[in-house]
């Protein structure tokens, strides 16, 4: 928002109400319980989280939240499982 504000040279509340007005989430919206059912389909359905954040139209890193807050476990980069962190095969 603030970049957006000095390139067109209006206060960041216009930026956030247009974009508010338009139906653009923003960064801090919460994820629903709703949304977060969506994410953790998609997620399942074998999406990356970087496919669902395109879906969903939110920053991947709050898909990889979303996955965690609903027990959601992540895969690798390959599509593996991940092994947790704790685990000899895991460090």
């Amino acid at each position: 928002m603030y970049a957006l504000a000095a390139e067109f040279r209006i206060d960041r509340r216009t930026v956030s109400d247009h974009l508010h007005r338009h139906g653009v989430p923003l960064r801090l919206t919460p994820v629903t319980d709703e949304q977060a059912a969506v994410v953790a389909s998609l997620y399942r359905e074998g999406l990356s989280m970087a496919q669902v954040a395109i879906q969903v139209h939110r920053d991947p890193a709050v898909i990889y939240r979303t996955l965690k807050r609903v027990g959601i476990p992540t895969r690798d980069t390959h599509g593996r499982p991940r092994l947790p962190k704790d685990s000899p095969q895991g460090q």
